[in-house]
């Protein structure tokens, strides 16, 4: 009798050990929540031509270029199965920031003031853009999407940042579309070509983005 009470004994310590392992386990399998928040500084398509990049604001009819920016983030998001995505809410109250253009970055204090102490998520993913529009220079037309997006932890540290912008230091980066012809040209017929050439840079933006983020391995 003894003997089957010691087996009972360890076979009940060896079941709770399996049970708290596994608890373990799926407990450090739960995804980390982040809030996503899109601030857009311009809502026109920003044009600029020649050697000083003159600048022009373009109405795009029937288009809402922070929707589907945000759309095809969030879709692209959904693969990073480390992280629970949410958009954010005026009840979070994330402030705005002011949005740099991605040519001066923001100091660490603004970031780490803008997080709310009562944060609901483990992180905050800022998408701050300037603009979406296009350079033309010599007869080629560059689409490009112009701002700054960081990932922070709850404390308000920066865990992660890309700057992006046409310049010395960035003069082709990877998500850049190059066309043929200038923005006027590509207005004719409801402004088809460049409804085309906008959706082409977003796709091309947040895929180059988000693979980014699916290959950094974050640590608070």
């Amino acid at each position: 009798m003894s003997h089957l009470t010691s087996i009972f004994k360890i076979s009940g310590v060896m079941l709770v050990s399996i049970t708290l392992i596994l608890a373990l386990k799926g407990s450090a399998a739960e995804p980390a929540k982040v809030i996503v928040v899109v601030n857009l500084q311009e809502k026109d398509f920003v044009s600029r031509t020649g050697v000083l990049l003159r600048k022009r604001n373009i109405p795009v009819a029937g288009f809402d270029f922070k929707t589907a920016f945000t759309q095809e983030l969030m879709d692209r998001l959904a693969a990073d199965k480390r992280m629970q995505y949410r958009l954010a809410t005026a009840e979070d109250g994330i402030p705005a920031l002011p949005i740099s253009g991605g040519r001066i970055p923001l100091p660490a204090k603004a970031y780490k003031a803008s997080v709310p102490a009562n944060l609901d998520a483990s992180r905050i993913l800022r998408v701050d853009i300037e603009a979406l529009g296009a350079s033309t220079v010599m007869g080629l037309t560059y689409y490009n999407i112009v701002g700054t997006m960081v990932m922070l932890n709850r404390q308000g540290k920066v865990l992660w940042q890309q700057r992006n912008y046409i310049g010395d230091n960035s003069m082709f980066p990877d998500w850049q579309i190059k066309v043929s012809g200038n923005v006027d040209e590509h207005q004719a017929d409801n402004q088809k070509l460049m409804k085309e050439n906008i959706n082409k840079i977003i796709e091309k933006y947040c895929a180059s983005k988000v693979d980014k983020i699916l290959n950094k391995e974050f640590k608070d």
